[in-house]
């Protein structure tokens, strides 16, 4: 069977949750088609037969040892991104500290007074010693 007959499939790039037709002629293969995932689908009686394309990806057609295949892409309507506003982690341009920054000089500020705190209570017991 010539898979390039053009009334085999309806169309060769179709999007997800549209339906494809898939045209069995008399005296023919089964055909299969097997989506993204590696399901199968076998259409083995003749006449027009319907689809449901739920997975983005290459889809094959296959019968009689040959193959071909079509592509379902993402909608247009879900696949366009939106803008958004900057995270707060990213710093703003007029060199504002982000929240990440803040936290993180208080963490070191905190750490520092500690050190200072243990190094003046062990410089005291050292002097306490000596006199």
């Amino acid at each position: 069977m010539n898979m390039a007959v053009p009334s085999l499939l309806e169309r060769r790039l179709t999007e997800v949750g549209e339906l494809q037709r898939v045209t069995l002629l008399p005296n023919t293969d089964a055909v299969s088609v097997t989506d993204p995932e590696g399901n199968v689908t076998v259409f083995e009686e003749e006449g027009e037969h319907t689809l449901t394309v739920a997975l983005p990806g290459v889809y094959t057609v296959g019968s009689g040892g040959e193959e071909t295949g079509f592509f379902a892409s993402v909608p247009k309507e879900e696949s366009s991104p939106q803008t958004v506003s900057a995270l707060s982690l990213i710093p703003a341009e007029d060199g504002e500290e982000t929240e990440g920054q803040t936290a993180e000089a208080g963490m070191w500020r905190i750490a520092a007074a500690v050190l200072l705190l243990l190094l003046l209570t062990e410089w005291g017991i050292w002097i306490y010693e000596q006199y």
